[in-house]
């Protein structure tokens, strides 16, 4: 509770801010044109902050402060290189130690690495090489333990890795989707003890393991679901509107399915848009 205040310093700057146990993310957009701007609102943010905290008693740990840009994979040109996050008139050895950071190619999010165009690709990289260690460890136990020991191994191991944050993963290339599915299916396999490659969709309805693409819809249906029964946080809740009825009441507007869509932004302005 003693950082709440960095939300209102954020805020005054145009920047939005999350608050976590131990980490603090400051985020915001910005174009192509507008790249100067964003540089010196970061920067007399980041100096407000470093005042703030000095007077705190608090620091900044400089080997944690990650920036990055996340942009259109369709954007052919990249972002700065290079962010400055504290203004000219601070001190130089302010400015030697976290004057200027490096914009990152990735950046891990509570557990979940970003790249910057949001293709998940080094997240689902890291869960295979995360899964496939245990289940290369749990094959050489696996003639030694019952099919019920089995599974909550692999639910426990596995399934926990691939359900982690997968919402995030709605959209992205089926490609990705493919290679975890082939995780699950190599543990399907090893519950039954079968190292042939053969059709694992009946041992999934065995198991009862919903595929892959299932489970990201299961979850993005129920985040969904809690968004409007208002159990989610504040930030989602107002991320989606209820359908109002109109001045002619008709059975559609009490349908829960049915909810206002903003209108779609042209290719040409998406392209130019970028988060930090």
């Amino acid at each position: 509770m003693y950082t709440q205040e960095l939300k209102d310093i954020a805020e005054s700057y145009g920047l939005k801010l999350h608050l976590y146990a131990d980490d603090t993310q400051i985020y915001g957009s910005f174009t192509d044109d507008s790249v100067d701007d964003m540089e010196t609102r970061v920067q007399k943010c980041f100096s407000h902050i470093k005042a703030w905290r000095a007077k705190n008693f608090l620091k900044l740990n400089p080997d944690k402060t990650e920036v990055l840009v996340l942009r259109s994979k369709w954007d052919n040109t990249h972002g700065p290189k290079t962010l400055q996050l504290f203004e000219d008139q601070e001190p130089k050895t302010v400015l030697e130690n976290l004057g200027s950071v490096n914009v990152s190619a990735t950046a891990r999010n509570l557990g979940v690495i970003f790249d910057e165009t949001f293709s998940m690709h080094q997240n689902v990289s890291k869960i295979i090489q995360t899964c496939s260690m245990y289940l290369r460890n749990l094959w050489r136990i696996g003639n030694k333990i019952p099919k019920d020991s089995k599974v909550k191994l692999v639910n426990a191991l596995i399934h926990s890795r691939l359900d982690f944050c997968n919402s995030l993963l709605h959209g992205i290339n089926e490609k990705e989707l493919d290679r975890l599915q082939k995780v699950q299916n190599a543990a399907a396999r090893f519950i039954y003890g079968n190292r042939r490659r053969k059709g694992v969709t009946a041992l999934r309805k065995k198991l009862s393991f919903l595929p892959i693409r299932s489970r990201i819809k299961f979850k993005v249906c129920s985040l969904v679901h809690k968004t409007l029964t208002s159990d989610a946080p504040s930030y989602m809740c107002e991320s989606i509107l209820a359908r109002q009825p109109t001045g002619k009441s008709v059975r559609r507007d009490y349908d829960q399915t049915l909810r206002d869509v903003e209108t779609r932004v042209p290719t040409k302005k998406l392209r130019n848009e970028r988060s930090l």
